[in-house]
C-alpha cells in the first residue's frame, strides 16, 4: 500500500463519521441549546441598554434631581451607602455602618425617599455618629431636637433605627411642604436646618451659612450617587 494515501484515508473516515444521519436536522442540536441562551443574552443586552439610556438621561438632566424616587435595586443603594460610610468615616464601626445603611434603605422605601439623600444629610449633621449631641441639644444621626420626638415616634434618639426613621420622615415632611417649588430640595434642606417657619419668613431666601449647609449635603449626595453608578456600571462589564 502506498503510505502517502494513509493520511487521506484517515481524513475521509473522520468526515464520514461527522456527517449527520439521513433525515436529521444538523442544526437542531444547536437550536436546542442556543434558544434559552439567546433569550438570556437578549434580556441582558436589553437591561444593559436601558441602564446606559437612563444614565445618559440622568447626565442630561443632572440639574433636575428627584430625591423622592426609590431605586428598584435597593441592594445597590445599601452597598453604596455602606461603602461611602466605611471609606469616608473610618471611625464608625462596621456593624453600625451596616445597620445605618440597612435602616436608611428600609425607611427610604417606606417613606418613598432616596436613602442616599438621607445618608448625605446625616453625613453633614452627625458624620454618622449615632451618639452625637450638638450644642443646642440635637441628638443622634439626624441631630433631631427633643420637641420632634413625639411626632416622629422617637423614644431613644441614640437608637440607630429610630433616628434613621425619624430623619427620613422629617426631611420627607419638609419636602412635602415645599412641593411644587422649583427649588424644593434646597428649601426642604434649609427648613431641616433652621426650621420651616424661619425659611418661610425669609420668603425662601437663604443666608450664606444655610447655602453652605445645603451645598455640603448635595455634594455628599453626588458622591454617593457616583459610588452607586460605578457599582452598577461594573455589573455590566
Amino acid at each position: 500500500m502506498d503510505l502517502n494515501i494513509i493520511p487521506a484515508v484517515g481524513l475521509l473516515i473522520v468526515v464520514l463519521f461527522s456527517l449527520p444521519e439521513k433525515g436529521q436536522d444538523k442544526s437542531s442540536t444547536h437550536r436546542k441549546y442556543s434558544r434559552s441562551t439567546y433569550v438570556k443574552q437578549n434580556n441582558r443586552l436589553n437591561s444593559r441598554a436601558a441602564y446606559f439610556r437612563d444614565r445618559r438621561q440622568t447626565k442630561k438632566h443632572n440639574n433636575k434631581v428627584n430625591v423622592q424616587t426609590v431605586a428598584k435595586n435597593t441592594d445597590l443603594d445599601y452597598e453604596s451607602i455602606l461603602t461611602y460610610i466605611t471609606s469616608t468615616y473610618k471611625k464608625i464601626k462596621k456593624e453600625d455602618a451596616e445597620l445605618i445603611a440597612q435602616s436608611l434603605v428600609e425607611y427610604g422605601k417606606k417613606h418613598e425617599l432616596d436613602p442616599k439623600f438621607t445618608a448625605a444629610l446625616i453625613a453633614r449633621e452627625s458624620a454618622f455618629n449615632n451618639t452625637a449631641v450638638s450644642s443646642t441639644g440635637a441628638k443622634g444621626l439626624g441631630q433631631i431636637k427633643d420637641f420632634n420626638y413625639k411626632s416622629l415616634k422617637i423614644s431613644d434618639p441614640f437608637d440607630i433605627k429610630q433616628n434613621a426613621q425619624g430623619t427620613t420622615k422629617y426631611i420627607k415632611r419638609m419636602l412635602k411642604i415645599w412641593k411644587g417649588k422649583s427649588d424644593d430640595i434646597q428649601l426642604a434642606l434649609a427648613s431641616y436646618y433652621k426650621g420651616h417657619g424661619a425659611v418661610k419668613k425669609d420668603n425662601g431666601k437663604l443666608d450664606n451659612t444655610t447655602k453652605s449647609y445645603v451645598k455640603d449635603i448635595m455634594n455628599n449626595y453626588k458622591k454617593i450617587l457616583s459610588i452607586r453608578e460605578k457599582k452598577e456600571s461594573a455589573k455590566w462589564r
